[in-house]
């Protein structure tokens, strides 16, 4: 993650003040926060399809298990754990997304309050 691109975002460079001025700690906090949103409310079920993505995403991404480890646990074929870990990662990445535009209008108007001074 040391040359990830996703380093130069600005919702990253808004999280190094709570991570110790470490990019990649930075980083990894921010993506933590993009999965989030994809935890549907109540308890944990694996076989439900709502928690299917949050799922994929806490077993691959957090937990780094292996692809046929997490088949095995979600009861679904490589193939198809595949196909769905595609959506999960669309997921994170409109996370993603929403996160820098937030973060960038945060920027802005901060410079703007700066200027007015």
């Amino acid at each position: 993650m040391t040359k990830s691109r996703l380093l130069d975002l600005a919702v990253v460079r808004r999280a190094l003040e709570f991570n110790v001025n470490e990019p990649v700690r930075a980083l990894r906090s921010v993506l933590d926060r993009a999965i989030e949103p994809q935890r549907p409310p109540g308890e944990r079920d694996w076989r439900s399809q709502d928690w299917l993505i949050y799922n994929i995403l806490d077993l691959r991404y957090i937990k780094k298990q292996r692809v046929r480890e997490v088949a095995n646990r979600l009861y679904m074929s490589d193939a198809n754990l595949y196909r769905k870990q595609n959506l999960a990662i669309e997921a994170v990445a409109d996370s993603l997304l929403r996160m820098e535009a937030d973060a960038l209008l945060e920027e802005a108007t901060e410079s703007e309050s700066k200027s007015v001074l």
